[in-house]
């Protein structure tokens, strides 16, 4: 199995990429023992520009980032994995037991008309799920509660972007289920 590990932004992914002997193949993607890593940005405008060239019959598509959450009872740092995702009005169902992930295409800083029926809101989750689906490849997503959608998220998620990165590489090389990474 390739693991191809889709990330929004850099500075998110910028711990796990220095952990893991990295190769830098190009501006968006990179190289290590445990697969490939595409910065693929926010939002879904090149999610299937940038990942399309590193599909196979092999990949395991897996989504990391940042989310913000909008239940009061997660906590800041507090790894989530995503059941299902919508966007709009259309749901796409990630697994069996997690979280529920809204994504849009602008940042969210008011929470309150979405709380009783999602966990997470993102801007890129439900656009990588339906390009896996479209693709048929297997895919999992998981999200790190970043802020609370309020109008301080902005420079909260700045200011804290290192340990939320450092935060994010744990949980991957250690919290993982083994059948993600390679021996």
């Amino acid at each position: 199995m390739t693991l191809l590990f889709a990330w929004a932004t850099y500075a998110e992914a910028q711990a796990f990429l220095q952990k893991h002997n990295t190769q830098q193949i190009d501006d968006h993607t990179y190289e290590c023992d445990l697969g490939k890593s595409i910065i693929i940005g926010m939002g879904p405008s090149e999610i299937g520009k940038r990942l399309l060239p590193h599909l196979d019959k092999n990949t395991h598509l897996i989504n990391v980032g940042l989310a913000g959450a909008l239940k009061k009872e997660l906590q800041k740092e507090q790894f989530c994995e995503i059941c299902s995702v919508s966007h709009e009005k259309q749901t796409i169902l990630c697994g069996s037991q997690g979280f529920k992930l809204m994504s849009v295409t602008n940042p969210l800083y008011k929470a309150k008309n979405y709380q009783s029926q999602y966990d997470l809101v993102d801007m890129e989750g439900f656009f990588l799920a339906q390009f896996a689906m479209k693709h048929k490849v297997p895919y999992t997503l998981f999200k790190m509660v970043s802020d609370f959608c309020n109008d301080q998220s902005h420079e909260e998620i700045k200011s804290s972007l290192p340990k939320l990165s450092e935060a994010l590489k744990l949980h991957l090389t250690d919290s993982l289920p083994t059948k993600f990474i390679k021996n």
